[in-house]
């Protein structure tokens, strides 16, 4: 078995007797799994892969009664990008500049979002990707 299918069978087993809707799998992708940008090939084919993972689950798993949906946030305020920051090559006001809303995305506009997705509101959403990302990938350009 898989370490995917692992996972499944106890998630499975954890979840029984409580209702399908309640089987819900909510991975963290990024505005990149839908973008590039120099210098984060690395980081851009993982999300990739996280975006085509979750669209994969979400087509064997919906019989079992388990969700599998993404969040792809753009930039996030928190300590690893200020960090990030520091170590070069990108400003706040560079992101600012590249997003439409004009700032960083709070950490708990994120977590909302995922509550959503988790939530028996979303309970026909599955194999979906949300960008959380102040319309950078509606904006498109540098």
């Amino acid at each position: 078995m898989t370490t995917v299918g692992a996972v499944t069978e106890r998630m499975l087993e954890a979840h029984r007797g409580r209702p399908r809707g309640a089987r819900v799998v909510v991975n963290i992708g990024s505005v990149f799994a839908a973008t590039g940008m120099p210098m984060r090939a690395a980081y851009a084919a993982s999300k990739h892969g996280v975006v085509g993972l979750t669209k994969v689950l979400a087509t064997e798993w919906a019989t079992r009664g388990v969700r599998v949906v993404a969040v792809d946030p753009a930039y996030v305020r928190t300590a690893l990008d200020d960090a990030d920051q520091r170590a070069g090559g990108y400003s706040e006001a560079d992101i600012a500049r590249r997003t439409p809303m004009g700032r960083y995305a709070e950490p708990a506009e994120v977590a909302r979002v995922v509550a959503f997705l988790a939530s028996d509101a979303a309970s026909f959403v599955t194999g979906s990707e949300i960008a959380v990302d102040g319309g950078w990938l509606a904006y498109g350009g540098w």
